[in-house]
């Protein structure tokens, strides 16, 4: 926060009035909290990292004499916010280790390395952070979105799978409602689940079980794996184990010796993500309309998922997004539009909003939710569903 204004207003310094909101923190929580106090938001986030946790009072102070003093020469250079350990490898091959090194080495070689990148590590190795958190708040984007989504706790068959994304549908549309917006175009991402890491289980527990892609719920191993493939010239051979190796690091070793890992500000990862990896279907929609009905909205998405899910393979993933929101008031409506009929969803939304609210999320619950495989109850408990 831009604590400027206030200061007149309680008459005192940044710090008086750091310690006057953690103060209040500890009296309503009990919860000692940390404040980083500086000239820009960069160096507010560092005093907060790393000077705040070094001093009794928990609140760090910088300007730009005690940053250079204080975090020029701070090692390791990942404790400062924005350089992870791929940024701070490339640097390691200049002899750069700190900040100070950042700022000591040729601009041309940083740009060199990292691109336009390399601008905001300058500006930081000297302290500098031109935005502000009145450009932050006056910052309005071309286009909004939101998106959701969950990971199942195992492989669902189609069906149970579909019940799922009809529950996150009507979440979404809720949220949508709540924030009085209405959308125009959907998009759906579903990963399938690995039977390769069931088939293991099934191997290590005579009691595991899973559904395969079949949606077939299977205990035993019998019948997915053949003792030998059949043909002639493999008539002789032995049963093929199954394969112990862990199947993401299998498949990340197959992707760097075919396209390499991708080292980033959080370490390596598969280039093009790990969805890159495992098999999943994606798609998404342009509505002939901008809405937020609930049953306008699945019909668009039961659409998108007959065309897109493939229903022999069991689903693990699945994530909705909702893009070019605007304002409620600028819904479409045409000779065909029920007006009436819309406003009625909204209201009746809007009274389950409230219920919700009031009681919780788990107050008022649709039929679905109380069918085999459904989540919406059980993810309600995990983020706040009960309320005193």
């Amino acid at each position: 926060m831009d604590a400027t204004p206030y200061l007149d207003l309680y008459h005192t310094d940044a710090e008086g009035f750091a310690c006057m909101l953690r103060d209040e923190v500890l009296a309503r929580t009990g919860i000692t909290a940390t404040v980083g106090i500086g000239p820009n938001l960069f160096q507010a986030k560092v005093a907060l990292d790393i000077t705040a946790k070094h001093v009794p009072s928990r609140i760090g102070i910088l300007d730009d004499e005690t940053f250079r003093k204080e975090i020029w020469p701070h090692r390791p250079i990942t404790d400062i916010w924005g350089i992870g350990p791929g940024v701070a490898a490339r640097l390691e091959k200049y002899g750069v280790y700190d900040p100070m090194g950042v700022a000591a080495l040729d601009e041309n070689l940083l740009y060199d390395e990292l691109g336009v990148n390399a601008e905001y590590l300058i500006d930081h190795a000297f302290g500098r952070e031109p935005t502000t958190i009145a450009d932050i708040q006056a910052y309005r984007p071309q286009a909004t979105s939101t998106t959701t989504g969950q990971v199942l706790s195992k492989g669902y068959a189609y069906e149970q799978a579909y019940t799922v994304l009809r529950e996150m549908v009507d979440a979404a549309v809720l949220d949508l409602i709540d924030k009085h917006v209405v959308c125009d175009s959907i998009s759906l991402f579903v990963g399938y689940a690995s039977e390769r890491a069931d088939i293991r289980r099934l191997n290590a527990s005579g009691t595991a079980q899973y559904i395969d892609g079949c949606g077939h719920l299977r205990s035993s191993t019998s019948g997915i794996e053949p003792a030998a493939t059949d043909g002639p010239e493999l008539a002789h051979r032995a049963p093929k184990p199954v394969q112990r190796d862990d199947e993401r690091r299998r498949l990340v070793r197959e992707a760097q010796a075919i396209d390499g890992i991708f080292v980033g500000e959080h370490g390596g990862k598969p280039r093009g993500g790990y969805a890159a990896l495992f098999a999943h279907s994606n798609a998404s929609r342009k509505l002939p309309e901008s809405t937020n009905s609930f049953k306008k909205i699945m019909g668009y998405f039961d659409d998108l998922w007959a065309q897109t899910v493939d229903p022999k393979r069991p689903v693990k993933r699945i994530n909705l997004g909702f893009g070019n929101l605007v304002p409620e008031e600028f819904a479409t409506i045409d000779l065909f539009s029920d007006v009436k009929a819309d406003e009625r969803e909204r209201d009746l939304a809007r009274a389950v909003l409230a219920v919700k609210g009031k009681y919780g999320k788990n107050a008022l619950v649709k039929g679905l939710s109380f069918t085999v495989g459904a989540t919406a109850r059980e993810r309600n408990d995990q983020v706040g569903g009960h309320r005193a």
